[in-house]
C-alpha cells in the first residue's frame, strides 16, 4: 500500500506517448520552438529601401536612363561632327553648316530653318530630361514619361520634314542627299523615346 501512495505505481509516470504530447505554449506539435529568422523589414508608403518609390513596387529605371543617355550621347554627336548631306553642289553639310546655309536664303523652307537653328536643340533638351526624370518613381515625376515619349518621337518624326532645306529641290532629292548625321539623329531620338517609355522598374 505504500508503494501504491507514494506513486510508484501511478499509470501517467510510465505513459510511452506523454513525452511526444504536443505543447500547448508552442506552435510544433512536438513542443520545439520553431527557428527564427531574420525580422522582416516593413514597407513604407515609399518601398523597402527605395527612397524615390510609389506604392512599394517601383525602383529607379537604370535601363531606362542608359537608354535615354546613350540616344542623347549619339544625338549631340550627329548634331556637332556629323555630315547630314552630300550635295554636288555644296559638298558635306553638316548640322552646323546647314544652319548657316539657311541665314539668308529666300527659299528656305520655314520648318528647316527652325529646326537647324534651335529647333533640334530644344527637343533634345527636353525629351532627354523628361526620359531621365521618368525613371525615378515618383508621383510628382509621372507626367514626365509621358512628355518624354511625345517629345522625342515627334521630334524622330520631324526630322524627316525638316530633311527638304530648301523649296528649288524636291523632298526625294534632298533626301536621297542624306547622309549618316541625319538617320543616326532619328535613331537617337527614338532611344529616348524608349528610355522615357521603359519609366521606372517593377519589382
Amino acid at each position: 500500500m505504500s508503494q501504491w501512495n507514494d506513486g510508484q505505481g501511478d499509470p501517467r509516470q510510465h505513459d510511452p506517448t506523454r513525452q511526444f504530447r504536443p505543447d500547448p505554449r508552442a506552435g510544433d506539435p512536438y513542443g520545439q520552438v520553431p527557428p527564427q529568422g531574420p525580422p522582416q523589414q516593413q514597407r513604407g508608403p515609399y518601398g523597402a529601401n527605395n527612397p524615390f518609390g510609389t506604392e512599394g513596387n517601383e525602383q529607379f529605371g537604370i535601363g531606362g536612363m542608359v537608354c535615354a543617355l546613350l540616344g542623347a550621347i549619339l544625338l549631340i554627336v550627329c548634331l556637332t561632327a556629323l555630315d547630314w548631306f552630300s550635295t554636288d553642289r555644296h559638298g558635306t553639310l553638316s548640322f552646323g553648316d546647314v544652319g548657316d546655309l539657311l541665314d539668308g536664303r529666300g527659299d528656305a523652307t520655314g520648318f528647316a530653318s527652325a529646326y537647324f537653328g534651335w529647333f533640334a536643340w530644344v527637343f533634345l533638351l527636353v525629351s532627354v530630361v523628361a526620359a531621365v526624370g521618368s525613371s525615378f518613381p515618383s508621383p510628382a515625376l509621372r507626367a514626365l514619361r509621358v512628355v518624354g515619349v511625345v517629345a522625342a518621337f515627334a521630334a524622330a518624326g520631324l526630322s524627316f520634314l525638316a530633311i527638304q532645306v530648301t523649296d528649288s529641290r524636291s523632298y526625294v532629292d534632298w533626301l536621297a542627299d542624306a547622309r549618316v548625321g541625319f538617320y543616326l539623329a532619328v535613331v537617337g531620338f527614338v532611344l529616348i523615346g524608349v528610355g522615357a517609355a521603359i519609366g521606372p522598374r517593377k519589382v
